[in-house]
Parts: C-alpha cells; sequence; structure tokens
C-alpha cells in the first residue's frame, strides 16, 4: 500500500517496527529516543513492552497495524491501527480505527488522511459492513476528512457503513 505523495508509504507493520515505532512514540511524548542515556533501563523496557504489544496486536486474528515510513528509510512517521469484530446478529464484521498517531513534522501533510484512507481499505478487505472511529483526546483527524469519506457523526464517535 502506498501513500497519496511522495515522500511516504503506508504498509502493514511488521514485528521488526517496534523499535521505529518506540521512536516515533518518544519524540510524540517528548522524551529523547536516545536509549545510551542515564534512564536507558526504562527506556529499554519500554521497547520491550511496545515490542510484547505489538506482537499480541499482529498475531491477532482481525486486528492490523498500518504503518507510515519516509520513503527510502524505516522511519516510522505514523500509524493506524485496525480492529475488526463480529457481533452475535452480525452478517459481517464492523471495524474499529482505534488511534492514528503522526510525527509532529508530518501532522500537517497527507499523511494523516493517507492513514485513514489505508485504514478504511483494510476494514474492506476484511469484509466488515461498517467502521467506527472513535477520537481520543488530541486527535488528529479533522472532522472535515471523517465527512468527506462518509463517515456520519454520532455523539461521541464517527460511523461509516459500508454496505
Amino acid at each position: 500500500m502506498s501513500g497519496n505523495s511522495s515522500g511516504y508509504s503506508v504498509r502493514v507493520a511488521r514485528p521488526s517496527d517496534y523499535k521505529a515505532l518506540a521512536e516515533l512514540l518518544a519524540e510524540l511524548l517528548g522524551y529523547s529516543s536516545d536509549f545510551s542515556s542515564s534512564d536507558s533501563n526504562i527506556k529499554i523496557e519500554l521497547v520491550n513492552a511496545l515490542n510484547t504489544n505489538l506482537l499480541r496486536l499482529l498475531s491477532t486474528p482481525g486486528n492490523t497495524l498500518l504503518v507510515a515510513e519516509e520513503e527510502g528509510s524505516s522511519l516510522a512517521i505514523g500509524f493506524i491501527s485496525v480492529y475488526s469484530y463480529w457481533g452475535l446478529l452480525d452478517d459481517a464484521p464492523s471495524a474499529l480505527l482505534d488511534r492514528i498517531v503522526v510525527s509532529k513534522a508530518y501532522q500537517a501533510t497527507s499523511v494523516v488522511a493517507a492513514l485513514l484512507e489505508q485504514g478504511i481499505g483494510a476494514c474492506q478487505a476484511m469484509g466488515c459492513s461498517d467502521i467506527k472511529f472513535v477520537p481520543s483526546e488530541g486527535s488528529l483527524m479533522p472532522k472535515e476528512i471523517l465527512e468527506k469519506m462518509g463517515f456520519q457523526a454520532h455523539e461521541q464517535f464517527f460511523l461509516l457503513e459500508i454496505r
């Protein structure tokens, strides 16, 4: 899967992405990604925990993580997590787009919309009948982009029916 502009691409995450994702999260949380500093034991524990969670997510059927990375490098500049689930009376799975995270340098670019677009495509490929996006505090997803892609605003979430 590739993004909408030169300079980055969007692809399915691999287990080896945990270090690049840790660096992205460190940047967004205002921490140094230098793992040789005095608090490196804490950072190593966090990287190991992220590795464990990434492996768990990638090994659970119906779950995926899409990663945006700079072209020609392994620098993660964003990600979106996608979960599909079945209800007892459903004839097709539903999906939840859980979180969109993008590096500060790319937040005002097309990366956010490209991750959403690729997340929708992943949901369609899984046969989902609807997609729910629940904005979290500090969500990067402007309401206008969601509505342009067909999402309907509800009280605490946005819903896209694919049927």
